[in-house]
């Protein structure tokens, strides 16, 4: 285990960590049996939800930042008592990639939802705020979910079910502070990996070095 490994290699404080954050939780594992997209994925945990209200964070969606992105939608969700999902702004050739919200911003970085568009195709997004993987959900998201037909992809597109949330004025969205880098994509996945690496006080100076040997400043 991770925790044998570190006490092996007398990592104490990195096991600290380890052991501290473990005891803050109970860890209850639900598979998705038959891969038929987030929503579904979401809908799985249903029993394990029952009737509280749960956040959904996508293990691809990395993002760093002094606040969590998670915690920026939990303080809105607590305040506003909704359903929150977490938006970037994405380059207008990259809508087409993500659920996309069309909405008013009725205070400085949230926005009320009206209609969400899952994968738009180039020249028709509603706007460039992408909804990204970090969401606080009510338990009637459920019954959303369960009601759905196979969207796009043939899957049960977790977008389709916030659209409902929406249409009874029931969903809002955060713009995000901070970095996130999409895992998904080979540019963002590498340029994550610098990211985390720079922030390291053992490997900062060393890379620095040898990614200025391999892009040298231009007109040299």
């Amino acid at each position: 285990t991770l925790e044998n490994l570190l006490e092996r290699k007398g990592k104490t404080a990195l096991l600290k960590e380890v052991r501290d954050v473990a005891n803050m939780v109970n860890i209850i594992a639900v598979r998705q049996k038959i891969q038929l997209g987030l929503g579904h994925a979401v809908l799985c945990a249903r029993e394990v939800c029952k009737n509280e209200p749960f956040a959904v964070m996508v293990g691809d969606d990395l993002m760093f930042g002094m606040h969590p992105g998670i915690k920026q939608l939990l303080d809105v969700a607590r305040t506003e008592n909704m359903a929150v999902v977490g938006v970037i702004e994405v380059p207008e050739n990259k809508v087409d990639r993500y659920g996309i919200i069309q909405g008013e911003e009725y205070m400085p970085g949230v926005y009320r939802v009206r209609n969400l568009v899952e994968k738009p195709a180039l020249g028709t997004a509603p706007s460039r705020l992408a909804i990204v993987g970090r969401y606080v959900l009510t338990p009637e998201i459920f019954d959303y979910l369960e009601k759905l037909e196979p969207g796009v992809g043939g899957e049960l597109q977790l977008t389709d079910a916030l659209q409902g949330l929406a249409d009874r004025n029931r969903l809002l969205a955060v713009k995000l502070r901070g970095q996130r880098f999409d895992a998904g994509d080979w540019v963002e996945y590498l340029t994550a990996n610098i990211y985390f690496a720079l922030h390291d006080e053992d490997l900062h100076d060393d890379l620095v070095k040898r990614i200025q040997e391999l892009v040298p400043c231009k007109g040299k």
